[in-house]
């Protein structure tokens, strides 16, 4: 099946209003009430986890929402659950496709969307309840629109368990400089997009599945929006994003030249964030690490190790000192650390029967199935 292609601009008239930000800066518009905003979801083989993402979304506060599931080529149980969904909640559309990879799977939802905002949540991450409502009002709230809101995110394990608190970066404003150095946004189902922002640079890349080297779609898309665009913050904890253990074994080289590639794409057209991005390609390189020691994963870990200092010696020494810097420090932030980890409690869901699901939105609902028919 042939990738997923975005409309131009100018085949979707109702975001020829949404000009990036410049220096001078736009003033973001009052939000319309009850705005919609679009939710995608890309599946591929998601039966075991399909069900409870989508209770998270169904339950969020913020009710005005199409929620639109792309399976891409499942050959389990994935749209049956979808299905069952549908048949309660006619908010939801299930589009499906021939597997072409979640950068592709996302493109269609982009693409069938109409909402100013899109919310993209992988089919095994969890929202708190009032996750799209918050990031919302940080969009309408800023002083220039804004084409990104992040907030930050929990590690969570399949039993829903809190890992830790990730919380990388307390700012706001023009972050591509940052961005370089870290993925602060940590992962694809935090961020609330302004939708022209991502048609405007093509959406998600499908060329690098082609190229064996998928892992950076979503930090593509971040860089290529934090170059026109501002971010906003909501300082809470709004995403579960899970952690398998099956993840600590993928394959190393791919996500290296994933990250490697889109770096590059960036550096020839900003010679001077070249330094930050290197720095930035060993920190992720760093925090790979750090993670496999922490899951005993030690061929995993030596192949990394390996792997940074024949990529780039100097910035891998680096991020070497630091990470002995931090081991070293470790007896005297260990209360500061205990703080950062979960505490073994479940990340928490909303409830559909004290959601916004009820009377607050059955005219919209009535007015939304019948735009679909």
């Amino acid at each position: 099946m042939m990738e997923s292609s975005l409309p131009s601009l100018k085949d979707r008239p109702q975001d020829a209003t949404l000009a990036p930000f410049t220096c001078s800066g736009e003033p973001t518009a009052a939000p319309a009430a009850g705005e919609l905003v679009s939710v995608i979801i890309p599946a591929y083989n998601a039966e075991r986890s399909i069900h409870e993402t989508l209770l998270s979304v169904r339950s969020q506060t913020h009710a005005d929402l199409e929620i639109i599931v792309v399976d891409d080529g499942s050959a389990d149980t994935t749209a049956d659950i979808v299905d069952d969904h549908m048949a309660e909640d006619s908010r939801i559309l299930l589009l499906r496709q021939s597997n072409a990879g979640v950068a592709s799977a996302r493109n269609r939802g982009i693409a069938a969307a109409r909402g100013r905002y899109f919310a993209p949540i992988d089919a095994d991450d969890l929202w708190a309840p009032d996750k799209i409502k918050r990031q919302l009002e940080a969009a309408n709230a800023a002083k220039h629109r804004v084409g990104l809101v992040y907030s930050w995110f929990m590690t969570i394990d399949s039993e829903d368990r809190v890992l830790e608190y990730v919380h990388k970066v307390n700012t706001e404003g023009n972050m591509l400089r940052r961005l370089c150095e870290d993925n602060f946004v940590g992962n694809g189902s935090s961020p609330l997009i302004l939708r022209s922002a991502a048609l405007a640079v093509g959406g998600y890349d499908p060329s690098l599945r082609r190229q064996g080297a998928e892992g950076s779609e979503d930090y593509k898309l971040y860089l290529q929006i934090a170059e026109a665009y501002p971010f906003a913050l909501v300082r809470d904890y709004l995403t579960g994003y899970r952690i398998h253990a099956a993840g600590m074994s993928q394959n190393i080289q791919q996500m290296n030249r994933s990250r490697a590639i889109v770096t590059e794409e960036l550096a020839r057209r900003q010679p001077d964030l070249r330094f930050r991005l290197r720095q930035g390609n060993m920190r992720a390189h760093r925090t790979l690490l750090v993670r496999q020691l922490k899951a005993r994963a030690a061929r995993s870990a030596i192949a990394t190790f390996t792997e940074m200092f024949r990529t780039d010696p100097l910035c891998a020494a680096m991020e070497w000192c630091i990470l002995v810097g931090r081991i070293l420090r470790a007896p005297f932030i260990a209360k500061a650390r205990r703080l950062s980890r979960g505490t073994g409690e479940k990340f928490t869901i909303g409830h559909l029967e004290h959601c916004a699901c009820g009377a607050t939105h059955r005219s919209w609902e009535s007015n939304y199935s019948a735009s679909r028919r």
